[in-house]
């Protein structure tokens, strides 16, 4: 079980949730391509990925009232939303955010010991295109999710990105910030930012301390959102809102780790990049699929053995090679 760093959300946080945004974690760099491959990439074409850790299905879209997401809620209505989407994998953070990465089911050291097994999303950018290590980024408030930084022995992450990493950082309220000033000023194709405090409220076992976490990262995501939208970069970026696992159902909520359907089933939103507006699918799909789904979107050449694209999402539309 994940060690909590915070008992309670205090309620004047959330009045500050726009306000009070300053600088946290780490920016994911991976090295570049020693022969750029030729790719069919449209540099236009931007992927957001945002995910609420830990928040269990049944308080965020499985929810009728979407009580404890307002915001989401009402964003929802703009894109596409996806209510049968699965862990299929490990339901802990570390191997979840290993398969929004990579699109496979690895087994993955949940202390944060391991890096990624195979190349995420963010390395095969860089090593298909040659951009520089600004193009992706990485940001989340889980330190030990540090290790997915880079890539094994193949990827050098810079030192002075790695200087943000920490559990230091106290608050999900620290993330916006940074992640729109970096966002801001290199504009990275690939972007994954990972709100944690769902998660760590979660552990700790008081429902309302959790509820208030859930309420405060779907204010906080929803800015982002809003904020990055307004910049020219990200009018037409595609925007995904999403989770690493859920939470076990009934009197153990507080925990997670199993198969059971309140650890699996998480929530899908992608809004922008053509997504259609106003859609609900319910058709099951598995989050292996979502990694490979935005490379296809991006243009990028994936190799055999990954599941098949969600076939919702639209594909890159770029000039023959």
């Amino acid at each position: 079980m994940e060690k909590s760093k915070t008992k309670h959300v205090a309620p004047a946080i959330t009045a500050l949730a726009y306000t009070l945004l300053v600088p946290f974690l780490f920016a994911c760099s991976s090295q570049r391509a020693a022969i750029k491959q030729e790719v069919a990439v449209d540099p236009t074409h931007k992927v957001v990925v945002i995910v609420l850790d830990g928040a269990r299905y049944s308080e965020t879209f499985g929810d009728s009232t979407r009580q404890h997401i307002p915001y989401l809620s009402a964003l929802a209505s703009q894109g596409t939303l996806f209510t049968s989407f699965y862990n299929d994998g490990l339901t802990q953070t570390m191997a979840g955010h290993s398969t929004l990465l990579t699109g496979h089911y690895d087994v993955v050291d949940n202390g944060g010991y391991d890096s990624l097994q195979r190349p995420g999303i963010m390395q095969l950018y860089q090593r298909q295109t040659g951009a520089p290590a600004t193009a992706t980024v990485m940001l989340a408030t889980k330190g030990k999710l540090r290790s997915f930084a880079g890539c094994g022995s193949e990827v050098q992450v810079e030192e002075h990105a790695l200087a943000l990493c920490g559990e230091s950082i106290d608050h999900d309220v620290m993330l916006v910030q940074k992640t729109e000033s970096i966002l801001s000023t290199h504009a990275p194709s690939v972007s994954y930012i990972s709100f944690s405090q769902p998660d760590y409220a979660g552990h700790d076992g008081i429902w309302e301390g959790y509820i208030d976490a859930l309420k405060l990262s779907d204010s906080l995501a929803v800015a982002l959102y809003h904020r990055l939208r307004r910049q020219p970069a990200y009018q037409d970026a595609l925007f995904v809102f999403t989770n690493d696992h859920g939470r076990h159902l009934g009197e153990r909520w507080a925990d997670h780790g199993d198969d059971c359907a309140g650890c699996r089933h998480i929530m899908l939103l992608a809004i922008g990049g053509g997504m259609p507006a106003d859609v609900i699918v319910q058709e099951r799909f598995s989050m292996a699929q979502l990694m490979p789904t935005l490379s296809k979107y991006l243009g990028l050449s994936l190799a055999v053995g990954y599941q098949p694209l969600i076939t919702h999402f639209p594909s890159a539309t770029l000039p023959s090679q």
